[in-house]
């Protein structure tokens, strides 16, 4: 490759433009992997990187980040060279296209990125041109790729033109005139004709002013079959497409280009270089401290390790709350990207129940520009956890009642404990799948003031309490029997009573009174604890005449009161 021409620096203007072109034969590259690596976009058969000055075509010594077209290196002097690995030798490197034998054969074009490359390598015909597979294209130095760099004159400071077909066929019809712009205002003049005008007919525009800041593009070094017509002929390979290797960019402003009537005229003089940068993982997650939320938005490297020299900043977004199909719109300053590889922004004024979208994206900063490109995360749903009690189930002593704890947002685990008043009841996990808690339990009788509460297995969600449920449990109704014995009862006989008082749920407590009431004589009263629901009493003496017995129990603290009057009985 022909060495960088001389490239000196006036003060206050840029001096470079005019091309140092030489063949591929004279460097010799390498192959590496289409994909294999993020400096090399999928499908790309070789590899591609820019270096400044004197190539060494060495990947330790490309340009990472940003770079300036022709201007590269701190005194923006040195030239931009195209280059890809030698280490192989130029034939391991020929192999990789389609029955190259020297390195003539390929030319450069521009096309905006494609996400699959299928704009870097297009379906073309037979004997098609750049002009017509490419949205841009050069033809300064395209017999192989050699480097970009300026002269002593600052009238020529194009560094190179670059050219759509319609401008250069519009060139070609007004004779091909010779053209140079200037570094001052980038415009095109006809170098030779009579008061140099500006030119009717550019053969292109400069790469510094090609096009606006901002967009992104391909550098496609593309194989050719010759000429024709002064333009290449796009080889077209096996599967019908052109066959290409390309690298990435984005265009950049180069501010030192300009007069000072027509500064930041370089809208794209300068360049990132992004196919050589990872694409940082940017995943959102959510910790819980009392009522405030905070979302932490981490960076990581391809292979899940956080990422620590990633800097730049981190712009949070945020959808109205409690509405999924809004929009997002920033919240809060970017936040500063810690050594820890995150960034935080906390969450408040979210009541139970509230769920609300966050976003985040990062932006590199000069140094984390050299390494990385910009990411934006996943959505991250933020919910402030919110707990629904809900009791069944049969309010009576006896039952067992159910409680149910409903909690949201679903999969946030954690337990329950469920409450009668402040007197813990008991607790029970919250199934992930369902996100409920049960507990069944038999409530005391009375009025009861019953809640429940969260408390999750992880900061991912907060504590979340229940309103409070009121429930008035009421005592078993009893069913009391009694048999006599004998049943035919004659004077002077003290017959017995056995009396069973039962309550669904429960064995009765308590005492059963027996008022004796015979037909002469005094009225008795006769009493007896129950003994697992059982009380035997031995009545008085049996006296001639009509007896009424009756019966009734005097209830306890779980089971209502309950009377029964038994059939009289004669004695004769």
């Amino acid at each position: 490759m022909s060495r960088m021409q001389s490239v000196v620096r006036r003060p206050h203007r840029l001096i470079a433009g005019a091309v140092a072109a030489a063949t591929l034969g004279s460097i010799g590259l390498v192959a590496v992997e289409p994909a294999a690596n993020a400096a090399n976009p999928t499908g790309s058969i070789v590899e591609m990187f820019t270096e400044a000055g004197a190539p060494t075509y060495d990947p330790a010594n490309r340009i990472n980040g940003s770079g300036f077209w022709g201007h590269e290196g701190p005194n923006h002097d040195q030239g931009t060279y195209i280059s890809s690995d030698l280490s192989a030798g130029e034939a391991a490197w020929l192999a990789k296209w389609e029955g190259v034998s020297d390195s003539s054969s390929f030319a450069v074009a521009f096309v905006p990125k494609s996400a699959d490359g299928s704009a870097e390598r297009p379906v073309v015909t037979a004997g098609e041109s750049i002009g017509d597979a490419y949205d841009y294209f050069t033809v300064d130095g395209n017999n192989g790729m050699g480097g970009w760099t300026g002269s002593a004159n600052p009238a020529l400071d194009q560094v190179m033109v670059v050219s759509t077909l319609a401008e250069h066929e519009a060139w070609v019809a007004d004779g091909g005139p010779a053209q140079i712009a200037s570094s001052d205002d980038l415009v095109m003049h006809d170098a030779l004709r009579p008061g140099v005008p500006v030119s009717a007919h550019p053969r292109g525009k400069s790469i510094l002013n090609r096009w606006a800041a901002g967009q992104e593009m391909s550098l496609v070094f593309v194989q050719i079959d010759g000429t024709q017509g002064g333009l290449p002929i796009v080889h077209r390979g096996a599967d019908g497409r052109a066959v290409a290797a390309w690298f990435n960019f984005t265009t950049q402003v180069d501010p030192e280009v300009g007069d000072a009537g027509h500064a930041g005229v370089a809208t794209s003089g300068g360049y990132l270089i992004t196919s050589a940068l990872e694409a940082p993982d940017l995943s959102l997650g959510t910790t819980w401290s009392g009522t405030t939320a905070t979302v932490t938005a981490t960076l990581k490297g391809t292979g899940g390790a956080t990422l620590t020299d990633a800097t730049g900043t981190v712009q949070f977004s945020a959808k109205p709350k409690n509405n999924p199909t809004g929009s997002f719109t920033p919240v809060g300053s970017p936040v500063p990207v810690t050594a820890s590889g995150t960034a935080s922004y906390d969450v408040t004024g979210l009541v139970p129940g509230d769920a609300q979208q966050f976003q985040a994206v990062y932006t590199p900063d000069t140094a984390g520009a050299t390494k990385y490109t910009a990411a934006t995360s996943n959505n991250r749903t933020v919910t402030s956890s919110k707990a629904v009690l809900a009791v069944t189930g049969t309010l009576k002593a006896g039952y067992k009642q159910t409680l149910t704890a409903a909690i949201t947002p679903i999969g946030a685990t954690g337990t329950v404990t469920f409450f009668d008043g402040t007197t813990a009841l008991g607790s029970a996990p919250v199934s992930a799948s369902t996100g409920k808690a049960v507990a069944t339990l038999a409530l005391k009788v009375g009025a009861r003031s019953l809640s429940a509460t969260f408390a999750p297995s992880s900061a991912g969600y907060n504590a979340a309490t229940s309103a409070t449920v009121a429930r008035t449990i009421a005592k078993a109704t009893p069913t009391v029997t009694a048999v006599r014995t004998p049943t035919t009862v004659r004077k002077g006989v003290r017959a017995k009573l056995v009396i069973t008082v039962k309550a669904t749920g429960l064995v009765p407590t308590g005492t059963v009174t027996v008022t004796w009431d015979p037909a002469t004589g005094a009225t008795k009263i006769l009493k007896g604890t129950l003994r697992a629901g059982k009380v035997t009493i031995t009545l008085p003496a049996a006296v001639k005449g009509r007896t009424v017995v009756k019966v009734k129990y005097s209830g306890s603290s779980t089971v209502a009161t309950a009377s029964k009057a038994l059939p009289a009985y004669t004695v004769r």
